[in-house]
């Protein structure tokens, strides 16, 4: 076999373990890399083949925990990532009494440049270890910061948690803004934030062109508390192709006047996209009612659609939804409350493209919740499932 031809052949066996390794899809934002992080230790054909592929969303939980050596996680990589950087990007650090020492060789790889998928949460959480770490800094029991070079410049040091965190995460999203070369998608979660504390990164000025490449958007958390977040970013995240809203699936008891808020936010949200394909809507207070309406704006491009927990009482009739001929997908699980009012547009139309419908019902509520969107499954000619 010619030898030019190994790392072709070698690219592809290692793209399909990537993606054979996967837990979920990469629209999910979750990744298993333990088998793909052994290839790289095969030879250095395999190590330059595979880096890129690994390093396609660094910050993940599932993908950190799974490749990197135990309580260290992705703390690693954020080191990985400071050996990248300049002296003069890493200067204001100085100010805030944190010295980073600049290593005597480069990293192998450019591995800000292999940057497709942005975990917000996972780096969040990754700079406030890193914080609580120089907090509580000892030589002695801090030896990965001592063998990276970073430590205070005072035995005990303060630092303010809003500075210092804004800080580093500006250096970071500066340097993957000018570095990543595919960055496609990002998730988001407020596992380690609550309201829109430090989302404000997002729709700075100097980022905005970065962001705008993004295809594919994932926000998890109590949606009704984000009014104004999404609000902001409609102006700058106006190009998804794939948009996932998951609520947490504890419920807070949330005004009507708030649901509504949030609704009528996500809809302009959505109302601002040039070619959305794929919309993947998972809640509980019973938002989604009035993003329906708005989906006449996607009709000519929504392929894929997914609603989940969703309670449509009081809801407005589904004429968004039956502009949207040229589905090819579309799923409901566990929805309450649809009744034949709210389906009657859509019997009225025809969906030639549509190829899966499915239904997930719940056992014990499914005669009471479900029964008109199981006609519906039914004159689609869909799966109905328990």
């Amino acid at each position: 076999m010619d030898a030019l031809l190994i790392p072709l052949i070698l690219d592809e066996v290692l793209e399909q373990v990537a993606v054979s390794c996967s837990l979920k899809s990469h629209f999910e934002g979750k990744f298993s890399t333990r088998d793909l992080f052994n290839c790289i230790l095969v030879n250095r054909t395999w190590c330059r083949v595979g880096i890129p592929k690994l390093w396609r969303s660094p910050f993940s939980t599932n993908y950190s925990s799974q490749f990197l050596p135990r309580n260290s996680k992705s703390q690693n990589i954020l080191y990985t990532l400071f050996r990248s950087l300049k002296a003069d990007d890493i200067k204001p650090l100085h100010q805030v009494g944190v010295t980073i020492e600049t290593p005597i060789s480069r990293p192998l790889f450019p591995y800000a440049r292999f940057l497709t998928g942005l975990y917000y949460q996972g780096l969040l959480e990754t700079v406030e270890k890193l914080r609580s770490g120089l907090e509580h800094y000892r030589s002695y029991t801090h030896r990965k910061l001592k063998r990276y070079k970073i430590y205070p410049e005072e035995k005990k040091v303060k630092l303010m948690p809003e500075e210092f965190d804004k800080l580093v995460l500006m250096m970071l999203l500066r340097h993957f803004a000018l570095n990543s070369m595919e960055f496609s998608a990002i998730f988001i979660s407020d596992h380690a934030f609550y309201g829109d504390r430090r989302l404000d990164l997002l729709y700075e000025d100097e980022f905005k062109d970065w962001f705008a490449k993004t295809k594919t958007f994932i926000f998890k958390g109590y949606l009704p508390q984000y009014v104004k977040f999404f609000k902001n970013i409609s102006g700058i995240f106006n190009s998804l192709e794939r948009i996932g809203l998951f609520n947490h699936r504890r419920t807070h008891m949330f005004r009507e006047e708030e649901i509504r808020a949030c609704g009528l936010s996500i809809a302009r949200f959505i109302l601002a996209q040039k070619n959305l394909s794929t919309l993947k809507i998972s809640e509980r207070p019973g938002y989604t009612k009035y993003l329906i309406p708005f989906l006449t704006s996607q009709a000519d491009s929504l392929q894929e659609i997914e609603i989940s927990f969703s309670n449509f009482a009081d809801s407005f009739p589904w004429d968004g939804l039956a502009t949207c001929k040229k589905l090819r997908e579309l799923r409901f699980v566990k929805c309450q409350n649809v009744s034949t009012e709210i389906l009657k547009p859509m019997y009225a139309v025809d969906f030639p493209f549509l190829q899966k419908v499915k239904i997930l019902r719940e056992e014990k509520k499914s005669k009471q919740t479900d029964q008109e969107l199981v006609k519906l499954c039914t004159k689609l000619k869909g799966d109905i499932k328990k």
